[in-house]
């Protein structure tokens, strides 16, 4: 399963695109742009994406060409879903 987020705001320099997700680090233009950010959002994104065996990716054309943003996650297997699902449909299973 892939989801994207793009936007079309101030974008990631090329010097940049490549340590987006590294911790603590932010674009200078970001920094101009409102001052504001520890520079760990990308970082902890990552982690949590990649914590659930997906990946993300960043992509930009360039400052000010906006930025696009690509999770990508497994797919969970069909059997608990399944269960889930016919428990949440009143069925109490086997012998209730």
């Amino acid at each position: 399963m892939a989801l994207t987020v793009s936007d079309d705001g101030i974008g990631i320099t090329p010097q940049m695109l490549p340590y987006v997700f590294e911790p603590f680090v932010q674009d200078t233009q970001a920094l101009g742009f409102r001052g504001v950010g520890l520079g760990i959002g990308l970082t902890v994104v990552r982690a949590l994406v990649r914590a659930h065996g997906g990946d993300l990716v960043a992509h930009s054309a360039g400052a000010g060409r906006g930025s696009q943003f690509v999770v990508t996650l497994p797919l969970a297997a069909s059997g608990p879903i399944a269960q889930v699902a016919g428990d949440a449909s009143g069925d109490a299973g086997p012998g209730q």
